[in-house]
């Protein structure tokens, strides 16, 4: 259930960013090129995270993201 939280929460962040456009158009598309470039290297990072969780070093836990944070304002 995690990840499907997890794809949720962008979801909604995205789509509530998308409505107010707090950035106009230019803005909104910065933020959403920002955005993806965060998920495509965390996605690229995340063998190494895994190798390190798998080792003990960290724990699955210590990555979690608050159910309910301030969104994707945070980005900017």
């Amino acid at each position: 259930m995690p990840k499907l939280r997890g794809v949720w929460n962008l979801w909604w962040s995205m789509s509530l960013a998308k409505k107010h456009k707090l950035w106009g158009d230019e803005g909104f598309e910065k933020i959403c090129d920002i955005t993806r470039h965060l998920i495509n290297e965390l996605r690229r990072q995340a063998p190494k995270v895994k190798e390190i969780i798998e080792s003990g070093l960290i724990s699955i836990d210590e990555l979690n993201y608050p159910d309910y944070n301030n969104g994707c304002e945070i980005i900017p």
